[in-house]
């Protein structure tokens, strides 16, 4: 097994940002790995047990793998819509609604209007602007 080669398969695992193989005696006895947050070491490590048998057909034990997370400036958490409000008006005969999303501090908003049959309200509630 070349070790180059196996370095860089490691390092191509989603959450690596880097690693360093130690081979004793033409057997891997260690994997050191530098991993951001964005996943966990427990699932990092499945990766690199299931790679490397996958690819090289070499089981490893995975108490030889050794990770080490931090924080990443290249990460980006992920941008969310967030529900601001739901407001739905119901006056004898008509149904009214008014719907607020923010997404990345933008406030989208959706109104409207109709008679107030169970329909209606099933329908208004799935309206798409």
């Amino acid at each position: 097994m070349d070790l180059t080669l196996v370095q860089e398969t490691i390092n191509r695992i989603e959450g690596v940002l880097n690693c360093k193989v130690v081979f004793e005696n033409d057997e891997i006895s260690e994997i050191h790995v530098l991993a951001n947050s964005s996943r966990s070491p427990k699932q990092i490590a499945r990766d690199i047990e299931s790679t490397l048998f996958a690819k090289y057909d070499y089981k490893i034990d995975k108490n030889k793998i050794s990770i080490a997370v931090i924080q990443s400036d290249d990460m980006v958490s992920p941008k969310r819509v967030k529900l601001h409000s739901v407001l739905v008006k119901t006056l004898l005969n008509k149904i009214e609604y008014s719907v607020i999303l923010t997404y990345d501090g933008i406030e989208y908003s959706v109104e409207g209007s109709g008679i107030n049959t169970q329909a209606n309200r099933k329908s208004s509630s799935q309206r798409q602007p």
